[in-house]
C-alpha cells in the first residue's frame, strides 16, 4: 500500500475531491474505528458530515471503556483502489437518543491499494494456532479478502510463519471459517501487533464459506452493523 504524496490536508474543505466526497464519505459509509483505549477495532457507519466534523452512533465499546470527549481516534474507509485514514479527536458525545459521537477531523490520508483482491473492513473473533505454538492466540480479523486477512493481537509471531486460523464470520449463524495462512507483514502499534496474512490452503467447504462472506460484504459492508443504520 503506497501513500499518494500531497494528499494530506488540514482543512475538511480540502480533504476530498467532489467525487470522493459524494461517494465515499456520506451517510451509511462503513468506517473502522481504532482508539488506543481499545484492543479491537470497532465498525460503525457515518451518519452525517458537517464542516470539519464526522458523526456516528456511540458504540457500546466506547461506553464500556470510558472513551469520551478529547479521545484521539483513527478511522479507516476501504474502497476498491484506495484506502482513506481519518485522524481526529472526539469533540462531543451526545448520550441522548440516538446517541452520537462528533469527531473533529484533523487529517485525512489517501493510500493506493495494490493488493490482488479487494479488502473489506471486519471485526471477527479469531483463533490463531500452529504446531510450534504452546497455546492458541485470541485475535481479531480487522479486514478480509479472497486472498488473505489482516489480524491484530498482542503476541509476537515471526514473519513468515504459517498458522491455522478459525474465524467466526457470523453471517446468519455461528459459522467458523478455517484455513491456513502465511504471515507476510507485521507492524507494532501501541502495545499490539497488526499482521497481514496470505491464504495458502483452504478446502472446498471453507472456500465456499469465504466466497459467501465476501459476496455479502460486497453487497453491503454494513451487513454486520445494522444496529448503527437506524
Amino acid at each position: 500500500m503506497d501513500m499518494i504524496s500531497g494528499f494530506i490536508y488540514s482543512s475538511m474543505a480540502k480533504f476530498l475531491n467532489e467525487e470522493e466526497n459524494g461517494v465515499l464519505f456520506r451517510k451509511g459509509t462503513v468506517i473502522s474505528i481504532k482508539s488506543h483505549s481499545l484492543f479491537e477495532p470497532v465498525l460503525n457507519v457515518i451518519q452525517k458530515i458537517e464542516g470539519d466534523n464526522v458523526y456516528f452512533r456511540i458504540p457500546e465499546e466506547f461506553l464500556r471503556n470510558n472513551i469520551f470527549k478529547g479521545e484521539k481516534l483513527i478511522c479507516q474507509v476501504i474502497q476498491d483502489k484506495h484506502e482513506f485514514v481519518i485522524e481526529g479527536k472526539i469533540s462531543n458525545i451526545d448520550v441522548q437518543y440516538p446517541g452520537m459521537v462528533e469527531l473533529f477531523v484533523e487529517k485525512i490520508s489517501k493510500f493506493r491499494n495494490k493488493r490482488a483482491s479487494k479488502r473489506y473492513n471486519a471485526s471477527f473473533h479469531t483463533i490463531v494456532s500452529s504446531a510450534s505454538m504452546e497455546r492458541r492466540i485470541y485475535a481479531i480479523t480487522k479486514n478480509i479478502s479472497l486472498s488473505g486477512v489482516g489480524l491484530i493481537f498482542k503476541e509476537n509471531i515471526d514473519v513468515p510463519s504459517v498458522v491455522g486460523l478459525k474465524v467466526s464470520v457470523n453471517i446468519r449463524t455461528n459459522e467458523v471459517l478455517e484455513f491456513n495462512a502465511r504471515i507476510i507483514r507485521s507492524v507494532a502499534k501501541n502495545g499490539y501487533n497488526e499482521y497481514g496474512l496470505e491464504i495458502i490452503s483452504i478446502d472446498d467447504k471453507n472456500r465456499d464459506l469465504l466466497d459467501k462472506v465476501i459476496y455479502q460484504l460486497n453487497q453491503s459492508e454494513s451487513a454486520y452493523i445494522a444496529q448503527y443504520l437506524k
